[in-house]
């Protein structure tokens, strides 16, 4: 989506005039190695040591200039628990353009969400096949993917009973699994969780 658009849209203080960082890998390969694709919000941080934030060249700051592994350690050991490597993933923003605000205060944050996930199916439909499942690591994302008519459930719901995922009826129309980045919410601490989404992933790969 272009910036300009977003800019008129929502305003010129509230999206950045920045580029917006690359998805991870920059261009898949080997589709069939994918075994996942890995979601974020938005690539605004705020990390700077003036409270601004930094730019990336890729999400998450996983290569590149201004390579910065602290955005993506929690995933990427959650990733490891599962036994995912970083060769087995593609790594996207659901929101690609930088924010004044960081996603818990930013109000319009939804409303974008729901123009950016258009250009998301978009890209997906070309890039992988359609059962890949997508690990959305927020819960404001899987809230601004899951269908209006479903039932939403919190994360403690989720996380003890694992049989609920993968969430198929979404606007993605793929499997979602919630991957939430919030240390409460670790592969490590929800073992049977982790198990669970194993399985889905193993399912998926073995059925090609």
């Amino acid at each position: 989506m272009d910036i300009k658009k977003l800019r008129n849209i929502f305003g010129k203080d509230v999206i950045l005039d920045k580029k917006y960082p690359k998805p991870y890998p920059e261009n898949i390969d080997e589709p069939n190695k994918i075994k996942a694709i890995v979601l974020g919000c938005d690539p605004s941080n705020f990390s700077k040591k003036d409270g601004s934030t930094k730019l990336l060249e890729f999400v998450f700051g996983i290569a590149g200039d201004n390579k910065d592994g602290r955005y993506f350690a929690g995933i990427k050991t959650n990733l490891s628990e599962l036994g995912i490597g970083i060769d087995e993933i593609y790594v996207q923003n659901l929101c690609r353009n930088y924010f004044n605000k960081e996603t818990a205060k930013n109000k319009i944050w939804m409303e974008a969400a729901k123009l950016w996930r258009i250009t998301l199916k978009q890209e997906l439909d070309v890039l992988v096949d359609s059962d890949i499942p997508v690990l959305v690591t927020s819960e404001k994302i899987y809230h601004a993917l899951i269908n209006d008519n479903e039932t939403r459930h919190i994360p403690k719901e989720i996380y003890s009973s694992p049989d609920l995922v993968p969430f198929i009826n979404n606007f993605l129309e793929r499997p979602l699994i919630p991957f939430y980045r919030h240390q409460n919410y670790s592969m490590r601490k929800n073992p049977d969780y982790a198990k669970h989404i194993t399985q889905i992933l193993n399912n998926t790969a073995n059925a090609r």
